[in-house]
């Protein structure tokens, strides 16, 4: 049904939905960061079914004081520790290829798209559903899903 939903733009009852600005709102809720990890790249995992995983160079922090993460330096990453149990209030995915999270204590990831790799993905299985779903961001700008 998701998968179906998707390729149509909207999954009926409320779990997903895509709004007409080209941006994908993933349901999250208020959910927790349960895992994050690092490993040449950050990863987020959120209710242990949704997993976003950054590959490129991000910013994080609030408004008009971001700084410049680079997952490949991951001593640079022990800022972001303090994610783990952060309570994610609302994520974005703009058919661009940029990856917005916003948390309940209002810092601001964000991932914009590069030009040579894939900068991000995103995968998930809402726990009330049997189908995954995946969100590329491709090389240049755009976006990739199934």
């Amino acid at each position: 049904m998701i998968q179906a939903a998707l390729a149509h733009g909207r999954v009926r009852g409320g779990r997903w939905s895509v709004e007409a600005a080209g941006k994908w709102r993933l349901p999250v809720g208020d959910g927790v960061v349960t895992l994050l990890q690092i490993d040449f790249a950050f990863t987020l995992v959120i209710e242990a079914w949704l997993q976003i995983r950054i590959e490129t160079a991000f910013s994080y922090g609030t408004a008009g004081s971001e700084r410049r993460f680079d997952p490949e330096d991951t001593r640079s990453l022990a800022p972001l520790l303090d994610r783990h149990q952060a309570r994610v209030v609302a994520a974005e995915i703009g058919n661009g290829g940029r990856l917005s999270l916003v948390f309940q204590d209002e810092m601001v990831l964000t991932v914009e798209p590069d030009d040579r790799y894939e900068a991000f993905n995103v995968v998930g299985q809402p726990p009330s559903s049997t189908h995954k779903f995946l969100f590329v961001a491709l090389p240049g700008g755009g976006l990739a899903r199934w």
